[in-house]
């Protein structure tokens, strides 16, 4: 701070003082239960200045690209590839039962993708698709060092692993299954 110059005020969102009219209690809540961020008591989602869940609007983003991803990979394996093809690649590298499982893998990057970004059955798809792309890294990538523009392993395991961060989040309530969302257990959402 310079000698004429006045102590920087605290952005409003970031302060800790009440003199913004709204009375909080011991722990810092409002009279609804939120914290400073918008947090009620048990964590739930921050809201934005538009009232939009900004957890909620993240979880959807994670769920169209990643779901558009698999969806992408999976349609190149259906289409452009061939099943088969899949198949005697997966021979080559020494995969188990290679045509049940190249016609699981393409199945599974399909309808799982499109799952996904609908956010129906979020938790198990993200988890399958995730041991899939870790299997792919360890076995189709690892030879090719970490570059994906080498083949490497880097993007199957940034996929697996954003893959695992959306299985613990959940779909969030921006899901074509949202209305059903408290009748459903939460390691299916």
């Amino acid at each position: 701070m310079t000698p004429n110059s006045e102590p920087r005020q605290a952005h409003p969102a970031h302060s800790t003082a009440t003199s913004d009219a709204v009375s909080r209690d011991a722990v810092g809540r409002d009279a609804v239960g939120r914290d400073a961020v918008g947090r009620d008591a048990v964590g739930r989602d921050a809201v934005g200045r538009d009232g939009l869940p900004l957890e909620d609007l993240g979880r959807l983003l994670l769920r169209i690209a990643l779901g558009g991803v698999l969806f992408a990979h999976g349609l190149q394996k259906y289409q452009a590839m061939g099943v088969d093809q899949v198949g005697q690649f997966f021979t080559s590298l020494g995969i188990p039962a290679p045509a049940v499982a190249a016609a699981a893998v393409t199945v599974l990057e399909l309808v799982g993708g499109v799952l996904i970004v609908l956010g129906v059955l979020v938790r198990p798809v993200a988890i399958l698709a995730a041991v899939e792309l870790l299997v792919a890294a360890f076995t189709a990538h690892a030879g090719a060092g970490f570059y994906a523009d080498a083949g490497g392993w880097e993007l199957p395991v940034l996929l697996a692993v954003s893959l695992l961060a959306l299985a613990a989040l959940g779909g969030g309530r921006f899901s074509a299954v949202a209305a059903l969302t408290p009748k459903i257990p939460a390691l299916l959402r």
